[in-house]
């Protein structure tokens, strides 16, 4: 039997016979976000070790098996999703979608409830891993360590924030990673750079400053922060923002809409573009081609977005939001303001400015530190996989 699953950035064709050791990854959230990019980061350095299945919570953009989603809907439908999820994944396993033996689930997110509950019926080896640091997913994940026990499990961290606000002191340590001999400036031609479509070409007399930002339009990611910031500050601006439209938060993304026509109104040099989702090769070549790469987030544990423009060797400007301080550690061209204080951004803002207008263009490298590297980060969660493995034999 031969399974395929595609997506934007890879084929994957595995022969059952060819490998025995499987890890089903369960998304709560089928759109391409963070803990997509976690694990889509790692998949090529196990394609021959493990292979890998995903679920995700409801129809998206991100390939796999759907689960059902009634929280988009209504919030107090949740609990009757987990009930009906833990169904599905029981009906998968006993027929034969789900292998038997030799299998772990790796289940991403603090809410992921279902596949936990069917995982402890089943008897099936758990690595849970926690993306999130906002306090109100406290509950969940207490009543999900609840649930796990003490077997055949790990609870695992991609920042020592979520550790610290979730209280997990035996939590293992995988923080997300970054390919570095992808996300490189040297890889991106003139050509484009040019494609990026900035309002001044590369090389020309600037008249606004290029300002980056990577992240789907909620709440969250505080994109009215950073359009508020450059409202009031100095000179000419075009800020281009990657990052899907989402359905779910419409009222917010109205108001995005509203904010940005006012800021283009408010000089000739200023212009917004929202770019929808975009390919890595895009957003590698806009982060290449930017002058400065902002992170406005009101909550974050371990952007992967942020490693990306670390990798590229961006001026950086960063919300002080889960480990984004030990992160930036190895950055000289970084600064970072309070989360949601628009005063401090653009006092950040302001600063960056100035060192643009009175620096030579720097010289973009690399400043990733030991702990976010892709190949310590591999090994770490191989490591894990393999005790998880032998823990059911």
């Amino acid at each position: 039997m031969r399974f395929v699953l595609r997506s934007r950035n890879m084929l994957l064709i595995c022969d059952y016979e060819m490998k025995s050791e499987y890890i089903y990854h369960f998304f709560l959230d089928a759109r391409t976000g963070g803990p997509h990019a976690y694990v889509l980061n790692k998949t090529n350095y196990f394609k021959d070790e493990f292979f890998q299945v995903f679920y995700t919570s409801g129809k998206g953009d991100f390939p796999g098996r759907a689960l059902i989603n009634l929280r988009h809907i209504m919030r107090a439908l949740y609990p009757l999703e987990i009930i009906l999820n833990v169904l599905l994944i029981l009906f998968d396993y006993f027929s034969g979608r789900i292998l038997r033996e030799n299998i772990i689930f790796n289940i991403h997110g603090g809410a992921s409830l279902s596949p936990i509950i069917a995982a402890r019926i089943l008897k099936i080896p758990v690595l849970w891993t926690i993306h999130e640091t906002v306090p109100s997913y406290k509950f969940l994940i207490k009543v999900g360590r609840w649930i796990l026990g003490n077997k055949n499990s790990y609870i695992a961290v991609v920042s020592k924030r979520s550790a610290a606000v979730y209280g997990l002191s035996n939590a293992i340590f995988l923080p997300a990673s970054v390919d570095e001999s992808f996300w490189m400036s040297k890889s991106v031609t003139n050509t484009e750079s040019i494609e990026c479509n900035w309002s001044d070409l590369p090389g020309s007399v600037r008249s606004s400053i290029r300002v980056l930002m990577v992240g789907n339009l909620n709440p969250l990611k505080g994109a009215d922060v950073l359009i508020d910031a450059l409202s009031a500050s100095k000179g000419g601006f075009n800020l281009k923002i990657v990052g899907r439209k989402l359905k779910t938060h419409q009222t917010f993304v109205d108001s995005l809409t509203e904010k940005a026509q006012i800021f283009e109104r408010s000089g000739c040099d200023r212009r917004v573009d929202f770019l929808g989702w975009q390919s890595q090769e895009r957003v590698r070549a806009l982060l290449a081609s930017c002058d400065i790469f902002i992170l406005p987030s009101l909550s974050e544990a371990c952007p992967v977005a942020l490693l990306e423009a670390m990798a590229i060797g961006c001026r950086i400007v960063a919300a002080d939001v889960g480990d984004v301080r030990a992160m930036l550690g190895n950055c000289p061209n970084s600064i970072i303001f309070e989360a949601g204080c628009v005063r401090e951004l653009v006092k950040a803002i302001e600063e960056t400015q100035l060192r643009i207008d009175f620096e030579d263009e720097i010289q973009k490298k690399s400043c990733v530190g030991p702990e976010w590297k892709i190949s310590r980060v591999v090994e770490e969660t191989a490591i894990v996989y393999r005790r998880l493995l032998d823990s059911c034999n």
